[in-house]
């Protein structure tokens, strides 16, 4: 199946480019679906509809229209730019304009559309990385309202950006998160995220009142609902990570 599909992005890309002026021009139609369409044909040409980014770029960080108050159509154009066009290479693209665009695909109201974005943190240097910071705490600290079950995926890559780049920030947003996280699938996150707190080292230590709380309630099975020896475990997480901020004596410089 990837087979066929690699064959089939070879063949479009190599011989419809001459249909790249037509679908630069129905990017304007009036019409959403038709728009979306012709963004999704040009990400699957590749290179020789490079020169039709920055127009995609403007269309994807502009208001919604009345009539897409859910943000749907900057929703696939998140699909074709971030995870199509500019997932491989952001060269020749204009970077204010990238950063723009990728700070309005991080408060998109679908979790996976935020999750492209998050697929272009590794072509960004060290300083466009910090310039998105505030957009990349807000996207942990507020999930997307739908796609959900795709929503972890671009919460955890940003967690981890904050904790790589030792972000201050970070630990109230990686407390936030531990505190109100959506159980189902909390016994594999809770570790992960106690692992991105742990690399703060002493400047954690602030941290560890309430997650002398949280064990308690894990311990106790907060909420019923949860398999009880998955609660457990994730007391015994929690109280791990309390021993191991106690005793540490890492000082990381934050930013």
């Amino acid at each position: 199946m990837e087979f066929s599909l690699f064959v089939w992005e070879c063949v479009i890309e190599g011989k419809a480019a001459p249909a790249v002026p037509k679908l630069r021009e129905t990017l304007k139609a009036d019409d959403m679906w038709l728009r979306i369409k012709a963004a999704d044909a040009l990400a699957a040409i590749g290179d020789a509809a490079k020169p039709a980014a920055p127009e995609m770029l403007d269309m994807l960080i502009r208001e919604p229209d009345p009539e897409d108050p859910r943000a749907m159509e900057q929703r696939y154009l998140c699909f074709a730019l971030f995870g199509k066009f500019l997932s491989k290479s952001i060269e020749g693209v204009d970077r204010e304009k990238l950063l723009t665009a990728m700070r309005a695909g991080l408060q998109n109201e679908d979790g996976r559309a935020r999750g492209t974005v998050t697929g272009l943190y590794k072509h960004l240097t060290d300083s466009e990385v910090e310039s998105l910071m505030p957009a990349i705490k807000r996207s942990v600290v507020e999930p997307s309202a739908s796609g959900i079950m795709f929503s972890d995926g671009s919460r955890m890559a940003g967690m981890k950006m904050l904790a790589e780049n030792k972000v201050e920030g970070g630990i109230d947003a990686c407390m936030y998160w531990l505190t109100h996280q959506n159980h189902w699938g909390s016994e594999k996150r809770t570790p992960q995220l106690l692992k991105y707190l742990l690399s703060y080292g002493v400047h954690a230590k602030r941290t560890i009142p309430t997650l002398e709380k949280l064990a308690e309630e894990f311990d106790a099975g907060i909420p019923s609902y949860f398999p009880k020896k998955l609660s457990k475990d994730k007391a015994r997480y929690v109280r791990e990570a309390i021993e191991k901020l106690k005793t540490t004596t890492d000082k990381p410089e934050l930013q």
